[in-house]
């Protein structure tokens, strides 16, 4: 099936356009009339719905767009589809397309799923589009972190099978809670450098503890350049520990 669907009049001067978005349904409607947004009036039929969870009941959003008549000024801006704004340092870009259509899905989803885990007062934000980064602001944020991020993980993966449901395609999704996530690197990458250099100092190798795969990334990575220590994972699943060793 088709991400979207347009169907001309036969005076080729009004499109009506379905999508998994208004925004997608509007692109494709002007590309179909082959003109910019300026130059045409949108009717928004049917906003649309992403579904509740795993994209279960959502909806196409439907719009009929259609050419100016001369001398007709073009609909006001607030009138037509608004580009999802990112909450980033320069949040006065606004995203484009697609990528904004994808983000507010998510976002939407991610918000559903937080509502249900009574954290209402949640504020979600994207942060950047590749991969889409969504940070969670709230006063309860280490409820939802959880344990060494186990829960921010497991929601994380939840929203992603959601959102690829919703969407039909693969997104890369990645969510964080108040900065969590960049706070955890700090502390990793200084915990790689103190272990290396403990590894250096007796010559013995040091066993860390058990880490997610993104947590052992952070590590090797640290230390992947580093003149006297080498790195190596050992266990399975859950179990799974880095090595540091000292580089033969």
């Amino acid at each position: 099936m088709e991400a979207s669907e347009a169907v001309a009049s036969r005076e080729a001067s009004v499109v009506e356009a379905s999508a998994r978005s208004v925004d997608l349904a509007v692109a494709q409607a002007l590309a179909s009339l082959g003109v910019g947004r300026s130059e045409a009036r949108v009717v928004i039929l049917d906003a649309g719905s992403p579904g509740r969870v795993l994209g279960f009941g959502a909806r196409k959003a439907h719009v009929r767009v259609s050419l100016l008549s001369e001398g007709e000024e073009p609909d006001r801006l607030d009138e037509s589809p608004v580009p999802y704004r990112i909450a980033t340092d320069s949040a006065g870009d606004q995203a484009p397309g697609e990528a904004a259509a994808v983000a507010e899905t998510a976002r939407r989803i991610l918000g559903e799923l937080l509502h249900n885990m009574h954290f209402d007062e949640a504020h979600i934000e994207v942060r950047e589009l590749e991969p889409l980064t969504l940070n969670v602001r709230t006063p309860d944020a280490s409820d939802l972190i959880g344990r060494r991020g186990e829960t921010l993980r497991a929601i994380q993966f939840i929203v992603g099978i959601m959102v690829n449901k919703a969407l039909g395609q693969h997104v890369r999704i990645a969510i964080d809670v108040d900065g969590y996530r960049a706070r955890r690197e700090v502390l990793l990458r200084d915990l790689a450098m103190r272990f290396a250099s403990r590894v250096i100092a007796t010559g013995a190798p040091v066993q860390l503890e058990a880490m997610p795969p993104n947590e052992r990334r952070i590590i090797h990575m640290t230390l992947a350049e580093h003149p006297d220590v080498v790195t190596e994972s050992t266990g399975e699943g859950d179990a799974r520990r880095i090595v540091i060793l000292p580089r033969a």
